[in-house]
């Protein structure tokens, strides 16, 4: 290489070494806007992890309730002899009915919180995958709020049950 070809790359080479420079600090600028992500991320973690746990705890709540009050019915049901009490069949049919509907519609709440963390975490997020996810998140709070319908429905209805 002569000295006049020396020359003329030496231009070329300075804009190659600006170009470098300024790649290196726009990645310096998105490796502290990364940054800034995770430590808010990180703040946050103990609020999702609570509304999670929450979640989770209530439920479980509507489906013991409901499962267990199931099992109260058919447990006074069965010694209602002993017990000197009679109940209408049909009066007993409909609060089996509720307790069940609302224990299924608890197991309803679970999966369809887990179908809502499954499309907002493990999905690649785009707009769509989020509209359905929130639109599972829906169908979760109103089964869940349905069941509690069905459950203060049967315990209303009980006081009927053995008049």
């Amino acid at each position: 290489m002569t000295n006049d070809e020396i020359q003329q790359a030496l231009p070329d080479i300075d804009r190659a070494r600006l170009a470098l420079e300024h790649h290196r600090s726009e990645l310096d600028r998105y490796r502290a806007e990364l940054d800034r992500f995770r430590i808010d991320m990180e703040a946050r973690r103990p609020v999702y992890d609570g509304a999670i746990r929450f979640a989770e705890m209530t439920i479980r709540s509507l489906l013991i309730l409901n499962g267990g009050a199931t099992l109260g019915l058919f447990t006074i049901a069965g010694n209602a002899d002993k017990l000197g009490l009679k109940p209408k069949v049909d009066d007993l049919s409909w609060m089996a009915i509720a307790f069940g509907a609302g224990a299924a519609l608890a197991v309803i709440t679970a999966f369809m919180a887990y179908v809502t963390q499954i499309l907002y975490i493990e999905i690649t997020p785009d707009e769509r995958a989020n509209r359905i996810g929130n639109r599972c998140r829906y169908v979760a709070v109103f089964a869940g709020v349905l069941s509690m319908v069905c459950f203060f429905y049967a315990l209303l209805y009980s006081r009927y049950l053995f008049k």
